[in-house]
């Protein structure tokens, strides 16, 4: 890490991924609607939430697992980290 940077990046790793998807395309297609909405906030919502400060939210299926990526500034790692937990609620 670089002390002097102002971003951090929070990567999160689920054990699943296109290697046991049944069906192909179900993993990343899980991905997806992870970012596309939450229980309380609508696509539109979150990504104004994420918007506001900058902050943004991904998710992509790889062989194994299932990544999740969160990035903000030092300053809004708390908002990030409340974004996060409503998206994987």
């Amino acid at each position: 890490p670089l002390p002097q940077a102002n971003t951090v990046s929070i990567k999160l790793f689920a054990k699943g991924g296109q290697a046991v998807e049944q069906k192909p395309g179900v993993a990343e297609l899980f991905a997806r609607l992870l970012t596309a909405s939450t229980k309380t906030r609508s696509e539109e919502a979150l990504q104004r939430a994420l918007n506001a400060k900058g902050m943004a939210i991904s998710a992509s299926a790889d062989q194994d697992y299932v990544e999740i990526t969160g990035t903000a500034t030092k300053d809004d790692l708390g908002e990030l980290f409340i974004l996060l937990a409503d998206v994987l609620e």
